[in-house]
């Protein structure tokens, strides 16, 4: 994949991208991880679906190599996503948002109708105040607090322990938290946290009617992830996918799986 990025007066986004040369007209996935992960949470789905589709993943805002950034708002991440699209001239993507990522995704596919063709939730939850009561809202506000005041090495650990599942799954977030470092690490704790809260207060928000899949992981241990993907897609008729041996991470933790189960929904937009 070919490594580039935008700059803008908040910093500089680096994004990877790739162009399947053997069917250059192919559909586009814009991978969008969650908080504290960089691009690399998707390694596995790059090489899987870099057979069928044009790809790109980003080191999100205060995140990898994207860290320099400021004013981190839904709003604003949403731009960046779209400045992207237009500097590689592509016109309709398929969103593959995970937890906090999909966040990011929801607000884009809201803000600009038309240029998402699909949105596949990891372990997301909705960008929507109607599915969150106080203590959902207080669990958010106490995460903060636990990332600015619990000596970061234990902070590291629990972590770890709570959003991966594997063996593999939580050797690799470890190294993203290591990158990240302790500054990095709660500085995007503390902003993207603080930006989907005033988010889910200020916003009046729906999805535009796309196809979505939501995916979220047996062994998620994240307070309300499991139950909110259950609300959701009974309320809105969604399909959901939960996958065995799989945390919160779970397009890590159980690769194989989760890859099948979205080419078989990207194959069936295919088919529409």
């Amino acid at each position: 994949m070919e490594k580039k990025r935008i700059i803008s007066d908040r910093g500089i986004c680096y994004y990877w991208i790739y162009r399947n040369p053997d069917i250059p007209q192919q559909k586009w996935i814009f991978f969008c991880h969650g908080l504290m992960a960089d691009h690399t949470l998707f390694e596995k789905q790059l090489r899987f679906f870099g057979k069928t589709h044009n790809l790109i993943a980003w080191d999100m805002p205060l995140h990898g190599e994207s860290r320099m950034y400021f004013n981190f708002t839904l709003e604003n991440v949403a731009l960046d996503i779209k400045t992207i699209l237009d500097t590689e001239n592509i016109h309709q993507c398929i969103l593959v948002g995970q937890s906090a990522g999909g966040y990011v995704c929801q607000a884009f596919a809201n803000k600009y109708l038309g240029l998402t063709e699909a949105f596949i939730g990891v372990g997301a939850m909705p960008l929507d105040i109607r599915y969150y009561n106080k203590r959902d809202l207080w669990a958010m506000q106490l995460f903060r607090f636990f990332a600015a005041r619990y000596p970061y090495g234990l902070f590291c650990l629990k972590t770890v322990n709570d959003v991966a599942y594997t063996p593999h799954g939580q050797s690799h977030f470890y190294k993203s938290l290591l990158q990240s470092g302790r500054y990095g690490t709660r500085q995007a704790v503390k902003s993207i946290l603080k930006a989907i809260i005033n988010a889910l207060k200020e916003q009046n928000f729906s999805l535009p009617d796309i196809p979505i899949l939501l995916v979220v992981g047996e062994q998620d241990k994240l307070r309300f992830v499991k139950r909110q993907n259950i609300h959701w897609s009974k309320r809105e008729k969604l399909p959901l996918i939960i996958l065995k041996n799989a945390g919160h991470n779970s397009n890590y933790d159980n690769s194989n799986e989760f890859n099948i189960k979205v080419l078989g929904f990207l194959n069936k937009l295919l088919q529409n």
